[in-house]
């Protein structure tokens, strides 16, 4: 996935140990500036590393969290947990607020988890 990142790229987690797992490699292997911008939940990847932004087991999905993702990125990952979270809940949800202003490019399921790609319309 980070090798296939472009800037204004930005990606959203549907559970809580995704955003810091991915922060733990992010920090390590590329930090660099062009890596997608954690939007869901909002933190920087030091934080997501360190886990200093608690949340809760479900993340809040507030209409104004969708606004400002469409308005700021160009692109969306979606990285979306089969293993804890609630089967296709988050898709739905994602998909509900942000399916006029994007559209789903991209796909890959892997054990326990989902990978989409979403581009702006």
């Amino acid at each position: 996935m980070l090798a296939a990142a472009r800037p204004h790229d930005c990606i959203a987690f549907d559970a809580p140990p995704g955003a810091a797992l991915f922060g733990y490699y992010i920090e390590r292997l590329d930090p660099r500036s062009d890596s997608p911008v954690a939007v869901l939940p909002r933190q920087t990847w030091q934080q997501a590393a360190q886990q200093e932004v608690p949340y809760s087991e479900e993340l809040d999905y507030e209409p104004a969290a969708f606004s400002q993702i469409a308005s700021s990125c160009g692109r969306l990952w979606i990285v979306l947990d089969r293993v804890d979270a609630d089967e296709g809940f988050a898709e739905a949800e994602i998909q509900f607020h942000l399916h006029d202003r994007f559209v789903e490019v991209h796909h890959v399921a892997f054990t326990g988890m989902d990978l989409d790609l979403l581009a702006r319309r």
